[in-house]
């Protein structure tokens, strides 16, 4: 990658700066479900807090991050734990000058605790999906592939059915275990270690189990011996979840910097979205201390992972003369896995970040995102409105307990933060 000198140096001397206190072994997960009294707001830092920053630092990235993946944790929609990070956010926006209101909009979703599988005498550790009904059910395993509808047999009716990820997504598998008459439904991963995912906004009717893939092998072999298992989703329900829309002057937005702060359940959600959140917290800041906040919104967008839900209804509250107002909208997700940036969005602010890039010496290209796969620029680009999404070429272990902050390239955020604040002056010169 390439920098310009006087920026590369002020990145490598705040990159040297940085110190690693963590203990935590890489792929070691330190999150745990937080009861609800423990669920706190950390303070904003010093360091977030210095007016005179006119350049972002890693220092900055790397204790945002801490803040949001370590101290505060999982964040699943309607938590707990998204509220404290949604007051986090609103601390830190404060700190910076910016007026803060939180936008609550309901939803429909779950919060799930540790659930648990049982089979052989044997119990196997295992979430469920967020989007599972709750409840307890005994009864005959079945196999069934990856769960297409041609994979379910006959007696699946009344069954607890054992699939492994992949092929199609998981609202498929509910749905076509669902039609065929499961009574719970148990998702092993592709690979060994365990991870976490939501039904994409879809409420289950029946249990849906995650489970790691080194524990679905084993039950996978026990539903082909005809062995019989039960399976307890504990879900605790919740209705609201929120926006946070920081604003650095009055009128409407003319560009709005965005990125959701939530998580799926059972991960710390260092690289998914904390990197975004902690890049849109330091383009914030930076802006502040350049004194160039008006008409740019900040704004951490809650209850993503199940489906978008905030920036729709960001773009849902958007009148008439402020959708005219709008120049573009940049989204950040997902920036902190790697060294190679991607983009996508509309043609028009796509090219721009691209010649900004170009121009600036940041190495980014175009991509496709894969199927099923999106993020909170969709919201705007539906409704017809410029919005361009940076995010990493590779998406590394999200949603998985191995998306933690040892896996975080503070230099990978800061180029595009660095990106992000080129093309917010483009748009401010082109208005």
């Amino acid at each position: 990658m390439k920098l310009p000198l006087l920026l590369l140096v002020a990145l490598l001397v705040a990159l040297a700066a940085c110190g690693d206190d963590d203990d935590t072994p890489a792929g070691a997960t330190t999150n745990t479900v937080e009861s609800e009294s423990s669920a706190a707001s950390p303070e904003p830092s010093a360091d977030a807090l210095d007016p005179a920053q006119t350049l972002p630092t890693a220092d900055d990235v790397s204790a945002y991050i801490d803040d949001l993946a370590l101290d505060i944790g999982e964040r699943p929609a309607g938590s707990d734990q998204e509220q404290a990070a949604a007051d986090y956010l609103r601390s830190q926006l404060e700190s910076f000058g910016y007026t803060v209101e939180e936008q609550a909009f309901e939803i429909s979703s779950a919060v799930n605790d540790l659930s648990t599988v049982e089979a052989e005498g044997e119990q196997f550790v295992a979430y469920a999906a967020q989007g599972s009904a709750a409840g307890e059910v005994e009864a005959p395993l079945i196999f069934a592939g990856f769960g297409n509808a041609e994979d379910l047999p006959r007696e699946a009716a009344g069954a607890i059915v054992v699939e492994q990820r992949g092929e199609i997504p998981f609202s498929q598998k509910v749905s076509n275990a669902q039609d065929a008459g499961a009574r719970a439904l148990i998702i092993y991963n592709n690979e060994p270690g365990f991870f976490a995912g939501t039904l994409g906004g879809q409420r289950a009717n029946i249990p849906v189990i995650l489970v790691s893939g080194l524990d679905g092998g084993a039950l996978k072999d026990a539903a082909e011996a005809g062995e019989s298992g039960r399976v307890t989703a504990t879900v605790r329900e919740t209705n609201e979840s929120q926006n946070v829309v920081g604003r650095g002057s009055d009128g409407p937005c003319r560009i709005v910097v965005g990125g959701h702060y939530d998580t799926v359940t059972a991960v710390q959600g260092a690289l998914d979205n904390a990197s975004g959140t902690a890049a849109i917290l330091e383009v914030a800041q930076t802006l502040a201390a350049r004194d160039v906040t008006d008409g740019i919104c900040i704004v951490g967008f809650g209850a993503e992972e199940i489906g978008l839900i905030g920036s729709a209804y960001f773009v849902q509250e958007l009148d008439e003369e402020e959708r005219a107002a709008l120049l573009g909208m940049i989204n950040l997700d997902s920036v902190g896995y790697g060294e190679d940036l991607a983009l996508a969005g509309s043609r028009a602010l796509s090219d721009l970040a691209l010649e900004i890039a170009a121009s600036q010496g940041i190495d980014i290209e175009r991509a496709e995102l894969p199927p099923g796969a999106s993020s909170d620029h969709a919201s705007f680009l539906n409704a017809e409105l410029p919005a361009v999404f940076f995010f990493t070429a590779e998406t590394g272990p999200i949603h998985t307990p191995e998306d933690t902050v040892e896996l975080a390239n503070e230099f990978t955020i800061t180029e595009a933060i660095l990106l992000a604040l080129a093309t917010i002056e483009a748009l401010n010169e082109s208005a």
